[in-house]
């Protein structure tokens, strides 16, 4: 009885061995960006260079990606209309700015086929809304 129990006192102590190891082993690899990661820590960045902080700030409220049915918001966004050109939006100025908007991403100019969709979408949106209703 005296064996079984060495021996299972054996086993574990080498599992744990082996498990501390190669936690230690890790954690050496461990860079302290990668700790403050696994922390939830955020950390700031004195060297951090103007286009970065441009990019942050831009998406710092959107999250990207399109949804699955579009909205007046979304429709607004694609065609880079703003706060302030929406109580001026005219039909001439929709029209404006899809074509802008077109010109920019047409597929016969190696625009994305996706996203001429989706910016007709948007102009048809806009055109079916209350703004525009006689």
């Amino acid at each position: 009885m005296i064996p079984i129990i060495i021996g299972v006192g054996v086993t574990a102590m080498a599992l744990t061995v082996k498990a501390l190891i190669l936690a230690s082993t890790r954690y050496s690899k461990l860079r302290p960006s990668d700790i403050a990661r696994l922390n939830n820590i955020k950390l700031i960045n004195p060297h951090v260079t103007a286009q970065q902080k441009y990019f942050q700030k831009m998406f710092q409220h959107y999250h990207g990606g399109f949804q699955s049915r579009m909205n007046q918001i979304e429709a607004f966004q694609i065609l880079g209309i703003s706060g302030k050109d929406i109580l001026n939006l005219t039909p001439e100025m929709l029209k404006a700015r899809h074509r802008k908007m077109m010109i920019q991403n047409h597929p016969d100019r190696g625009g994305s086929p996706y996203i001429a969709m989706k910016i007709n979408t948007a102009k048809d949106l806009l055109q079916k809304t209350f703004m525009f209703k006689k």
